[in-house]
């Protein structure tokens, strides 16, 4: 056997775990280009994948409470997120 796969992380990928700060890297990202600053901060504020991020449309993609349905209390607005996702399905 070449290669073996394995379906469980042998050791965690996140930046938290490496002891990166977020906010310093989107700061030094921002120096050099603010919309992927901005990506990094939806990323980082809603957890969405790297596309979601790039293909999210404020104006249409946040909805009150009254549009999404939803009464629930002390909730103002929702995202709603379907560009960019795994098979268009809405998160």
């Amino acid at each position: 056997v070449l290669y073996a796969r394995h379906q469980n992380a042998t050791e965690d990928k996140a930046w938290r775990a490496k002891g990166v700060d977020v906010m310093t890297v989107v700061s030094d990202v921002e120096g050099y280009d603010r919309y992927a600053a901005a990506a990094l901060r939806l990323m980082h504020a809603f957890h969405l994948r790297f596309k979601e991020s790039l293909m999210f449309r404020p104006n249409s993609d946040v909805l009150t409470a009254a549009q999404a349905g939803s009464e629930e209390a002390g909730v103002d607005a929702y995202l709603r997120v379907h560009r960019g996702t795994k098979g268009g399905r809405p998160r």
